[in-house]
């Protein structure tokens, strides 16, 4: 049985979750049970593309009792996204907006007041192993509450590493930090200054703009990390943006030429909405 299972994981693995078969979300269920802890927290991060009332109850129960923080951490970011979309429907208030598309949420507002609760107890509880504890605050802060703001300076004053990418990672969700995301744009550690140029776009940083600037035209840099740059210029947009887009387009380089084409796009439809 549980041979069965990994194979069919790994299958899944291999195509997009658009053509996965029908029995994909009980598969997925299922290997969230499996002894071979690497299966369950793959199967966790699988269950993003599937999550219902179902699948969001199952993630958040092992997001508490996985004794694993990697698979805990897993199931709560697995979350992250469909909380984010639930967010945007029903708002922050004890009671759903009455306009929200329910057709663009993928479970109930009970179960939406539930995800949040218990991100936020798996959080808050420091016995926890630590990944389980960050992630669950990254996949909580998609749907913004006031205890956010505590927790993301709470992250930073532990002066630990892997805190502090967790904190530079929130603060693009969680407003209120822009000096601290000026600061790690500069940071020497790849993956917090990664983060730190996501959050300035997300908050639309216009301080941020000539770092973010160069670093998009900085052929030396980290390819990944420069990608991310020019992804942040959507959200900031500083003077030549679009002078570094067209020589990138026109460049000899395919794949910085297809990413310079579609934030052209991108800016191009923030253009026209805001002249409508």
């Amino acid at each position: 049985m549980a041979k069965g299972l990994i194979s069919k994981l790994e299958r899944l693995k291999e195509i997009p979750p658009w053509e996965w078969p029908k029995d994909a979300r009980e598969t997925l269920l299922a290997a969230l049970d499996l002894e071979d802890a690497e299966a369950r927290e793959a199967a966790a991060y699988m269950a993003s593309a599937l999550v219902d009332e179902e699948v969001a109850a199952a993630l958040l129960v092992r997001c508490m009792e996985d004794p694993q923080g990697q698979v805990a951490g897993a199931c709560a970011i697995a979350l992250g996204p469909s909380l984010e979309e639930a967010f945007v429907e029903f708002g922050d208030g004890d009671e759903p907006d009455p306009d929200a598309d329910l057709e663009e949420v993928a479970f109930s507002f009970e179960m939406y007041q539930r995800v949040r609760d218990t991100l936020k107890r798996a959080y808050e509880e420091e016995a926890r192993p630590k990944m389980a504890r960050r992630q669950a605050l990254e996949a909580a802060v998609r749907a913004p509450q006031e205890w956010h703001a505590s927790a993301v300076r709470a992250a930073l004053a532990l002066e630990d590493a892997e805190w502090t990418l967790t904190a530079v990672f929130c603060m693009a969700f969680v407003p209120g930090f822009e000096a601290e995301i000026l600061a790690a744009v500069e940071s020497k550690e790849l993956p917090i200054r990664r983060a730190a140029i996501m959050a300035a776009g997300e908050q639309e940083l216009e301080d941020a703009g000539p770092a973010v600037l160069a670093m998009a035209a900085d052929d030396k840099i980290d390819f990944d990390l420069r990608v991310v740059a020019l992804e942040a210029l959507v959200g900031i947009n500083p003077p030549g943006t679009r002078d570094l887009l067209l020589s990138l387009e026109s460049g000899d380089d395919k794949d910085l030429a297809e990413v310079a084409e579609e934030i052209s796009g991108q800016l191009a439809m923030l253009a026209e909405f805001e002249a409508e």
